[in-house]
């Protein structure tokens, strides 16, 4: 077996079908290996930026971890700003790029440089593999990084030729671990208490709460109110709004959107109209500036004003 067989089959072992990249030369072993694993599609992108910001989005809607292909130094510095959303969105996802032979290592190969020194900020773990006995050791160290709460991106460089060596060390199953984190019982009973008391509690929701949306909507409708969200794009006028129904009430909680990274500017704000629900004029809270500036939605928090 070697090194790009343990690398496939560990995939298909932690149940991934899909790997989106932008590769090259030195991932031509990988794109070799597909014929004989069918159950593995390859997305292909324009843009490395692309793959990985579909990966992430892929990750987060299925609630599995996502893998990204992408070609060596160049290609990882163009996927760089999109890892930076997947860090700070803690997404589960194994980012590879081919590296060069590691043979000529010492010969300044074109397009190489030091790949895990380039990903270690924006990732949980960042590692070459530089023997095929440690492909099934490092990939399935790798899967269970990713997915352990806090989750988030981790970063595997491939050496061409290291792909290509024999091994006898076959791929490791999932490990059976329960990594659901504890919340602290106090602290709930703290939120509740405060939530109970607010007049005018506001949601603020991101891609952080992508995977709790049952649980967000259950909040918000346990509150008894109704709450409005209204999405922005660049370039255009902001129609789309998403609503929680709710029954109506003087004390209606508000929910808007704030990216963290744009400045704040032109303005919007999403709400039932202060005539229908009784409520006074809406306060000048931070509102959405357009155009839309960044391509993922803000953390998630849950301000409350008394």
């Amino acid at each position: 077996m070697r090194g790009k067989n343990v690398f496939m089959e560990s995939l298909i072992g932690h149940g991934i079908s899909h790997i989106f990249g932008n590769p090259g030369t030195t991932e031509s072993p990988i794109l070799d290996a597909l014929l004989d694993y069918p159950q593995l599609s390859y997305i292909v992108t324009l843009h490395e930026g692309v793959a990985v910001g579909a990966a992430s989005y892929y990750a987060q809607a299925t609630g599995k971890p996502a893998v990204v292909n992408v070609h060596v130094a160049p290609g990882l510095g163009n996927a760089l700003g999109m890892l930076y959303n997947a860090f700070k969105a803690r997404v589960p996802l194994v980012v590879t790029a081919g590296q060069q032979d590691t043979r000529l290592r010492l010969r300044g190969p074109v397009l190489g440089h030091d790949l895990v020194a380039m990903a270690a900020p924006l990732t949980k773990w960042s590692v070459q593999v530089e023997r095929a006995d440690e492909f099934a050791l490092i990939m399935h160290r790798a899967l269970k990084i990713a997915t352990d709460p806090p989750a988030g991106p981790v970063f595997v460089a491939l050496p061409i030729d290291v792909l290509e060596q024999e091994t006898e060390l076959t791929p490791l199953p999932p490990g059976q671990l329960f990594r659901a984190a504890e919340p602290d019982p106090a602290g709930i009973e703290e939120a509740a208490r405060l939530l109970l008391r607010a007049r005018r509690p506001a949601i603020v929701a991101g891609d952080d709460a992508a995977s709790a949306r049952t649980e967000l909507s259950a909040l918000a409708e346990q509150l008894g109110r109704r709450c409005g969200v209204r999405a922005f794009a660049p370039g255009r006028s902001c129609r789309a709004r998403m609503r929680i129904s709710g029954s109506a009430c003087p004390s209606t909680p508000w929910a808007f959107a704030r990216p963290s990274t744009a400045p704040m500017s032109c303005c919007s704000w999403a709400g039932p109209s202060s005539r229908r629900s009784g409520t006074p004029p809406a306060p000048r809270y931070p509102r959405v500036p357009s155009p839309y500036r960044s391509s993922r939605l803000p953390s998630a928090w849950l301000t409350i004003w008394p």
